[in-house]
């Protein structure tokens, strides 16, 4: 049987619980996260290297023409909008960091559970952690992940799901995973 928040709770039956699939799950949860942190975060650098790459070239031609800076307020305009292009992406590696963080933190608390043979056993600790976990997650994109695994989905449909979710809210004013510049 499974809450409504895609936590699975472990009823008595004559089946006995195991805490391997759990782990699989949460393991799995894991590899999801990595693996779409290390796919955007290659997008940022490579669009912080090409805004900073952008802007070195504009100011220093700025600077070895002095008039054209009078004459030429439009590269100003691209200079700024450059840096704005770069705060965002310096942003966007906090979203990276609070990520790897959860990740981190998860497999701790996983650590802790499967090396105390009192606690692995223990369905309630399980969905303790599982609660944990999610209630954590500041981004709604690390939600729908956390729903597909807990739902037994695959790595590859929870990616997929972490994809869509992503393409379709990336430039909406009411997603929680927006960045916004200061």
């Amino acid at each position: 049987m499974a809450t409504s928040n895609n936590i699975q709770q472990h009823a008595p039956s004559d089946d006995v619980w195991n805490y391997t699939n759990d782990t699989i799950r949460l393991l799995s949860l894991s590899v999801v996260q990595i693996k779409s942190i290390l796919t955007d975060g290659g997008e940022s650098v490579s669009e912080l290297t090409d805004s900073f790459i952008h802007i070195a070239y504009k100011i220093n031609k700025l600077l070895s023409d002095v008039d054209e800076l009078t004459s030429n307020p439009e590269d100003l305009t691209e200079v700024h909008e450059k840096i704005q292009q770069g705060i965002v992406a310096f942003q966007f590696y906090d979203r990276i960091s609070q990520r790897l963080d959860h990740v981190s933190n998860s497999l701790n608390q996983l650590t802790h559970i499967i090396s105390d043979k009192d606690k692995r056993n223990q369905p309630e600790t399980w969905i303790n952690l599982q609660k944990g976990i999610k209630r954590k997650y500041t981004m709604e994109s690390e939600r729908v992940v956390f729903d597909k695994i807990m739902d037994g989905d695959s790595i590859e449909n929870a990616l997929e799901a972490y994809k869509a979710y992503s393409s379709t809210h990336e430039h909406t004013k009411d997603n929680s995973d927006d960045i916004e510049l200061f």
